[in-house]
């Protein structure tokens, strides 16, 4: 399979590659906008489709253990 043929999302560890890349990018903005949209300590909160988990991990650690 050439590259041209590769699912551009791809997944495994290339995917989960592009998506900690994406994080590090993107991911002050990210923890912004979810302060802004009134994150705090004992909310509960899904991550819909969480990728490998960076974002959610930083909710956790936000949200804190009663939340």
């Amino acid at each position: 399979m050439s590259s041209e043929d590769r699912y551009v999302l791809a997944r495994g560890e290339e995917g989960a590659y592009r998506l900690r890349v994406v994080n590090r990018v993107h991911g002050p903005d990210t923890e912004r906008l979810l302060r802004t949209a009134g994150l705090r300590p004992g909310m509960r909160v899904a991550d819909i489709g969480c990728g490998v988990g960076a974002v959610t991990a930083w909710i956790a650690r936000e949200v804190g253990p009663d939340g």
